[in-house]
């Protein structure tokens, strides 16, 4: 009997896969691809599994959020973003710009959807509120992200998080790590928020001084 329910599921997975992917790719998203760019700290291109995206998005994007694929290879999370309905704004960055512009051409139709090629660090849009990414980097890379989302109030999604000691050592980054209670998902993922440090009150000290000389309260 456990056999048989686990090919029933299996069989499920596979028809739910193969349908979503035609329905908003056009095509079967084919993973495991090595990347060109491991010099520039690239993992390979892999892609995530939609029962995956359940659980981690489950209850978790709110209306006016913009969404983030950081490293969307062939555009397996955005076909996911947009087989829920959603009418947010929806980016795809992908370092290599074949497979990005392969992408690109994909999701042509659909107008929210917007794939860049280039380096993710430099390209997170400055609305993104919330970013996916599948283990994309390497430690350094990983690490120039971080330091760039320190002005911006965000949460991650990170699948596999490898590197997730690089934001839990930052204080205004707030860690929490989750497990994947399904078969065959042998990755966790860590749901990373950052609030920015409040910004220092800048006085003018003419104006402090002269405020002092003349007897007026200070502000």
């Amino acid at each position: 009997m456990a056999n048989r329910m686990i090919t029933i599921h299996r069989l499920r997975t596979v028809t739910r896969t193969l349908w979503t992917d035609l329905r908003y790719s056009g095509s079967i998203l084919r993973s495991n691809q090595l990347s060109r760019f491991a010099d520039q700290g690239a993992e390979n291109v892999v892609n995530s599994s939609y029962e995956a995206l359940d659980t981690m998005f489950a209850d978790r994007i709110k209306p006016r959020d913009v969404l983030v694929d950081i490293g969307c290879g062939k555009g397996r999370v955005l076909n996911y973003w947009l087989s829920k309905g959603l009418k947010n704004q929806i980016y795809g960055l992908e370092l290599d710009p074949d497979i990005a512009a392969a992408a690109a051409r994909r999701f042509s139709r659909y107008a929210q959807v917007a794939v860049i090629a280039g380096d993710a660090v430099t390209n997170v849009p400055p609305d993104a509120t919330l970013l996916y990414l599948f283990n994309p980097f390497s430690e350094d890379v990983t690490r120039r992200l971080k330091n760039s989302l320190t002005q911006r109030r965000v949460t991650l999604i990170y699948y596999n998080p490898r590197f997730a000691a690089i934001f839990a050592e930052d204080p205004l980054w707030e860690v929490r790590m989750h497990r994947i209670d399904l078969p065959g998902h042998r990755h966790g993922y860590a749901v990373l928020t950052h609030t920015p440090a409040p910004k220092a009150i800048s006085r003018d000290p003419c104006a402090s001084a002269n405020s002092v000389a003349s007897g007026a309260p200070l502000a």
